[in-house]
């Protein structure tokens, strides 16, 4: 459906984003913003706010009229500016992602980070774009320039910073080093970016030390930035993992973020009631932190750390499932130790000699428990963020597509064990607020009017590891700045979406 300057959506149960309880409402959005939330015996008239024309009007029937959801933990970097609808987020009710977690991204660029895009990095980011940014600023102009149908905002990633600062190093970096790297981390901060993001099981970023992330920690809470970090282990070493984020909000101030908080292997109910123990008291502490989990129990990246996550976890040996391999489309669906067994290798062996033939080659790991994943879901302090990989050939995981219709499907549906209000509060104005992306993430007058309306009754992920890209079930609109981006799951040709800098 087209979308006019203005719309009126009646006969809809709001839930804010900021806690308060569903209330029926009238909303009526004006040029890209709520113009006012009103009683739902008001009805739509012409005004001086929508120019003198009565606005288009949208009966909700009844459902629920939410803030956009902002997708925290995304690998999009490369995905919006070659696929301009992402129906794979607007179909979710996403309307912004958050783009270069785990220490990985296109910007700013270096000849070593184009070696690593061309291989491990290629599994994660999905796409190869052509032109490769020089700077992060370059970047953000790119996504300028290329219209889409989401809002986006880009966390620096810190890998790139290693690899243009000292190349293809595997060491400590020493001081000038680390000064090269906080200029570049102050220029992607300046021109826009919203913080910085570590992936410190990945190369470089594992080779990365205290004093390096202290430095680069200092120049984020100097600008109200936020940190972001892939931790370096998820398995047997978790706990002093995360102690290593929070050391780094106590002794630099700096906003501190858990990306997708997991604990895997055979022990990982108590780790995770050990982490959610440790994160809470230095929340209260006064540390600032928050983190991000995906619901599903199974992770995904690229094949070597899926097998390198697999032994740290100590996992079932046939933990790991070949879900991508462009070159290789034989291997889709196999268990690396079927593989091996089957070449007579080790699988650390056959991680080679898959790598030798396809560097772009993806894996799903079975790695966590579902009391881990619901106790991790139930915390205040706990975003969402799909962490999808996005994948023009091949397979993805389903959490791609499914990741929030399943939370608000499976843990919220009356009877779940998450309420409403809150799980919405920590999909929209938490993230809003805590990645400074201001006039987001509530139903208020004056908010960018970025809304999903959806029946709570009926909303559930479709997408499984067979079928990735079935969209959901329930998800009636998603409307983007006020353009109406979605209409019952089909998109329309409004590409809305702005590049969202920070603004605390």
């Amino acid at each position: 459906m087209s979308t006019p300057d203005s719309l009126f959506i009646s006969n809809v149960g709001v839930v804010d984003g900021l806690g308060t309880p569903v209330r029926r409402r009238n909303v009526l959005v004006v040029d890209g913003r709520i113009a006012a939330v009103t009683d739902p015996d008001d009805a739509p008239s012409s005004s001086p706010a929508t120019g003198g024309v009565g606005p288009h009007v949208i009966d909700g029937h009844g459902r629920i009229l939410s803030p956009g959801f902002i997708d925290v933990h995304t690998h999009d970097d490369a995905a919006v500016l070659m696929d301009p609808t992402m129906l794979c987020k607007t179909s979710q009710g996403v309307t912004t992602v958050v783009l270069g977690n785990c220490g990985i991204g296109i910007a700013p660029h270096s000849p070593a980070l184009g070696r690593h895009l061309a291989g491990e990095f290629a599994a994660v980011l999905g796409y190869v774009i052509a032109k490769q940014p020089a700077g992060y600023g370059e970047y953000l102009r790119l996504l300028r320039e290329s219209p889409s149908a989401l809002n986006r905002a880009g966390l620096v990633p810190h890998g790139a910073l290693r690899l243009a600062a000292m190349g293809d190093a595997t060491r400590a970096a020493d001081d000038a080093e680390i000064d090269a790297m906080c200029e570049l981390l102050t220029a992607a901060l300046e021109a826009g970016a919203v913080g910085m993001s570590t992936g410190l099981v990945y190369h470089p970023g594992r080779y990365a030390q205290t004093r390096e992330l202290e430095r680069l920690c200092a120049v984020l809470a100097a600008r109200g930035a936020i940190y972001a970090s892939h931790i370096r282990d998820e398995g047997a070493r978790v706990l002093e993992s995360i102690s290593e984020v929070l050391a780094l909000g106590r002794s630099t101030g700096c906003q501190v973020h858990v990306s997708h908080l997991k604990t895997t292997g055979l022990d990982g109910i108590g780790r995770m009631r050990r982490a959610l123990d440790d994160i809470h008291a230095a929340a209260e502490a006064g540390v600032p932190v928050t983190f991000d989990v995906y619901p599903y129990t199974s992770g995904s990246t690229a094949l070597e750390p899926a097998l390198r996550a697999a032994t740290s976890s100590a996992t079932d040996p046939r933990a790991v499932r070949v879900i991508s391999a462009p070159e290789l489309p034989e291997l889709e669906g196999r268990y690396l130790a079927d593989l091996a067994e089957e070449w007579g290798t080790t699988q650390e062996q056959a991680v080679t000699r898959i790598a030798e033939r396809d560097g772009s080659v993806t894996a799903v790991i079975e790695m966590m428990s579902p009391d881990t994943v619901a106790a991790a879901l139930a915390s205040p302090l706990a975003m969402i963020g799909s962490d999808g990989l996005p994948n023009p050939r091949g397979r993805t995981h389903p959490r791609m597509f499914g990741t929030f219709p399943r939370v608000l499907g499976r843990y919220v549906r009356p009877g779940g064990p998450l309420d409403l209000v809150e799980v919405i509060r920590r999909m929209t104005s938490l993230p809003a607020q805590r990645f400074g992306l201001r006039d987001r993430g509530a139903i208020q007058g004056g908010r960018c009017a970025d809304l999903v309306l959806f029946n709570p009754a009926a909303v559930r992920d479709r997408a499984t590891h067979d079928e990735p890209d079935l969209l959901a079930d329930g998800i009636e609109m998603v409307i983007v700045n006020g353009a109406v981006t979605v209409n019952r799951q089909t998109p329309s040709a409004a590409l809305a979406g702005d590049v969202l800098v920070r603004r605390p």
